[in-house]
């Protein structure tokens, strides 16, 4: 008997429970987080474009310079060391 009188007290006291209220700002405060949160800030974007740009000049240069040293070898004449039995 004791247990069932003690189960209705704490069937009581949730039922007296209030339900929260949120501020009606709520919502668009969330919103405005989110919103914040997405946005990715210009010195990023400078960043990776710097970064980007030395990556393209340093393939140029690395490109360019091979193709310079092919020229070269190319223009200069080759002399034959080759030395025949007679």
């Amino acid at each position: 008997m004791k247990n069932s009188s003690n189960n209705f007290m704490e069937l009581e006291i949730l039922t007296k429970i209030q339900q929260v209220e949120p501020k009606d700002e709520l919502y668009t405060q969330i919103l405005e987080k989110i919103q914040q949160k997405n946005t990715i800030s210009w010195n990023w974007v400078r960043i990776a474009a710097c970064f980007f740009i030395i990556a393209l000049a340093t393939e140029y240069t690395l490109v360019h310079k091979k193709n310079t040293q092919l020229e070269l070898a190319n223009l200069l004449p080759q002399n034959s060391n080759i030395l025949y039995y007679e």
